[in-house]
């Protein structure tokens, strides 16, 4: 039957039964902590944690590191 003779109904079954799975799969996984979980386990969630703090501690320290050296020449002046 070519898919202009079907009926809105028909159309909409098709599209229930092609999207079915994608639907499943996004139940299975409601928030990222359970996806996590699911794959790598607790060590997973434990690495990207300290993934994400590593991250964090040296963006402080670059712009720690960058700012002591912005504040070096207006010392320098002092000095002198």
């Amino acid at each position: 039957m070519a898919s202009g003779n079907k009926s809105a109904v028909e159309l909409m079954n098709e599209y229930d039964k092609k999207f079915s799975n994608f639907k499943k799969a996004g139940k299975q996984h409601k928030d990222i902590k359970s996806l996590i979980l699911s794959k790598w386990g607790l060590a997973g969630l434990v690495l990207i944690i300290v993934i994400i703090l590593a991250v964090i501690l040296l963006i402080i320290f670059l712009v720690a590191y960058l700012r002591l050296f912005s504040f070096l020449p207006s010392i320098m002046t002092l000095f002198n």
